[in-house]
């Protein structure tokens, strides 16, 4: 190649890299959950890398099993390499993985965690390097995440943001997912200002003195002692007379009374109230107080299931916090004048028919075949909305 052209060459591609730069500095967290518009992850994955992620799984047994109280278990998931465009950005070579405990488990269609910088190092949006993209498995209306945590927002509850989203994986689409913001830090540092509490991770798990290792540790900064765990377990372990007072002392009660009439309220039975699962539990480093954070609310909108016997059906009370609370007189006066205020400031029938509708037209011509009785799934999903009241 001629000097000149070479020169000319050279400004060219550093000129491309620049507005490249720009570009990817120009995407903020607003943006990625902009849940005004369907955003399209493409992923390029050599064949049999795709083929190796999507038919991992995790065993039955091994997942459920009493060994969980000693720690962590190994994931059975391992990362590949990928090309990843966002929206018609290009953002190069990430890693992805298989994820899903065990009811959103699918070979077809597999949710997936995706790594912005395990191939380029210091990469994210605000802080954000780790995706969540969830295949809505469980989630057959495609609105039970969409307005589930949204209503947490509205509820003025921390609760990660979330965006609906089509992936296509090598030219093929897999459907509608839901985009979810992943508990790390970028999600600390926009609900509390800061990171550097300890934040866990609670799965078919609960607030017992010998299972006090299953809850997983989520930051660098997460203490492994978990002693904010030890505090709480401490509090449901005093006599009756004094628990609830113990409990004001190291959760945010009203908060946790907010959460737990919330996830009662919008049916989520495999939540921690119902069903000891899918929550997150923060302790910041600024406050002496603890809150709970909801996860994988992907069978939300749903006739209430999984409760006690003798248990109202608006009230989910199968997490220890939750059933030990409900036997206090005082508690069960405060849970009801929340669910209450709830059901009178944010519980709109209308519009939360209006909001699901207007989503849903805007991600129904992006289905895949096994999505296609969604509109059925919606309509009872609306029935449950509208019915939700008498129950």
């Amino acid at each position: 190649m001629p000097k000149k052209h070479s020169f000319i060459f050279g400004l060219s591609l550093l000129a491309c890299l620049f507005n490249n730069a720009a570009e990817e500095t120009a995407w903020t967290l607003e943006r990625l959950f902009d849940r005004e518009k369907v955003h399209t992850f493409q992923l390029e994955i050599e064949p049999d890398d795709w083929d190796t992620i999507r038919y991992q799984r995790r065993d039955f047994a091994t997942a459920l099993s009493e060994d969980r109280k000693q720690g962590e278990r190994p994931s059975p998931y391992t990362k590949v390499e990928a090309q990843l465009t966002i929206d018609d950005f290009n953002w190069g070579t990430v890693s992805v993985r298989k994820k899903g405990f065990l009811g959103s488990n699918d070979s077809d269609r597999p949710s997936i965690k995706v790594d912005l910088n395990d191939y380029q190092p210091g990469r994210s949006i605000e802080r954000l390097s780790q995706l969540t993209l969830n295949n809505n498995k469980q989630d057959r209306s495609l609105m039970s995440q969409f307005m589930g945590y949204e209503l947490y927002h509205r509820a003025g509850l921390p609760a990660p943001r979330i965006a609906h989203a089509e992936v296509i994986v090598n030219g093929q689409s897999l459907g509608v997912y839901s985009h979810v913001e992943t508990p790390k830090e970028s999600f600390l540092d926009h609900l509390y200002g800061e990171s550097s509490g300890s934040l866990y991770e609670g799965t078919v798990t609960d607030f017992w003195p010998d299972w006090i290792n299953s809850f997983e540790a989520k930051t660098k900064q997460t203490s492994e002692s978990r002693e904010p765990i030890r505090r709480l377990i401490a509090a449901l372990e005093a006599p009756k007379k004094q628990r609830s007072k113990r409990l004001e002392e190291v959760i945010d009660l009203e908060g946790f009374l907010k959460f737990w009439a919330l996830e009662s309220l919008i049916g989520f039975w495999d939540g921690y109230a119902a069903n000891k699962n899918n929550f997150f539990l923060y302790q910041p480093a600024s406050r002496s107080k603890m809150q709970f954070i909801p996860w994988g609310l992907d069978s939300a909108f749903t006739p209430p299931q999984l409760r006690p016997a003798r248990r109202l059906n608006s009230v989910h009370a199968g997490g220890r916090v939750a059933n030990l609370l409900y036997e206090d007189p005082l508690m069960r006066d405060r849970y009801r004048t929340t669910m209450l205020a709830l059901l009178d400031q944010l519980w709109d029938e209308n519009q939360l028919a209006e909001d699901m509708n207007e989503a849903f037209a805007r991600i129904q011509d992006k289905l895949h075949p096994s999505q296609k009785r969604a509109k059925h799934f919606l309509k009872e999903t609306l029935e449950f909305v509208h019915g939700r009241r008498k129950l």
